[in-house]
């Protein structure tokens, strides 16, 4: 890039050069509301990450549970333990 090309940038020039001091401001203001925004936004996708999270532990918990009770139901069949079946609600 040549010389020229590079001091067309606002932030290449002095100080003394820079008279939209205005715009600088609003610039700055652009960027605190994007800055929240972004915030906002990573809160929400942790928070849907966090309800997925929960939802699959819990369906995993709710899986595991009832593959339990099925194999100690076949258990209890192949044992002709017939007086624990009726136990089991």
């Amino acid at each position: 890039m040549e010389e020229d090309e590079a001091s067309k940038f606002w932030w290449d020039q002095p100080i003394e050069n820079v008279k939209k001091v205005d715009e600088l401001k609003q610039f700055k203001s652009s960027l605190e509301k994007l800055k929240a925004k972004v915030i906002t936004q990573l809160d929400e996708i942790e928070m849907r990450e966090s309800v997925v999270r929960h939802y699959l532990i819990e369906e995993s918990n709710t899986q595991t549970t009832t593959e339990t009770m099925a194999a100690a139901e076949e258990d209890r069949i192949e044992e002709g333990n017939w007086d624990a079946l009726k136990s089991v609600p």
